[in-house]
């Protein structure tokens, strides 16, 4: 299972796992040993799940003359984090003799993922953006879980509070 991001400010940093394939999702329970990368797979059925969180930061700039009363909101980035699994509970491959052969997979891999907003926690930024003004915003704004066959499987949309009372 895949995943992909967006960002507000256009770039983020990301970690994502390698990208799974169905014969390194099977590849261990067929032991024909002409099914290889590149068998033609058909009928697959799949079924996912996946969990995900996402934290937000609100960067605030205090000048040192003033007291903490006059802090002003310069920057809110987030994170978003989480893992996605797939089940393949039934296939279908041509086996070496050229008959069809039906296979029954139980549990593929988690995937873990994680996207940073640019300027996550950057606090040169923060007070770049309350010498300039307005309050900026780098927030993750939409991951795409794609699996099998480069099907979207979900789009996660984060929340992307515009203060800290939106959080309720």
């Amino acid at each position: 299972m895949v995943s992909a991001a967006t960002t507000t400010l256009g770039s983020f940093n990301s970690y994502v796992g390698a990208t799974i394939t169905i014969y390194d999702a099977v590849k261990n329970f067929i032991s024909d040993s002409n099914f290889s990368k590149t068998t033609t797979v058909k009928n697959i059925s799949a079924s996912y799940t996946w969990n995900w969180y996402e934290s937000v930061d609100f960067m605030f700039i205090k000048e040192a003359s003033k007291s903490d009363s006059y802090q002003s909101l310069a920057l809110i980035t987030s994170t978003v984090s989480g893992a996605s699994a797939y089940s393949i509970p039934t296939f279908s491959y041509a086996s070496t003799t050229g008959a069809t052969t039906n296979a029954t997979i139980n549990q593929g891999s988690s995937k873990q993922f994680s996207y940073t907003a640019l300027y996550h926690r950057d606090s040169s930024a923060a007070i770049n953006y309350y010498l300039s003004g307005p309050t900026a915003t780098s927030f993750i704004t939409k991951i795409t879980l794609t699996g099998i066959d480069g099907k979207t499987v979900q789009t996660i949309t984060p929340a992307m509070p515009m203060g800290m009372g939106y959080l309720l």
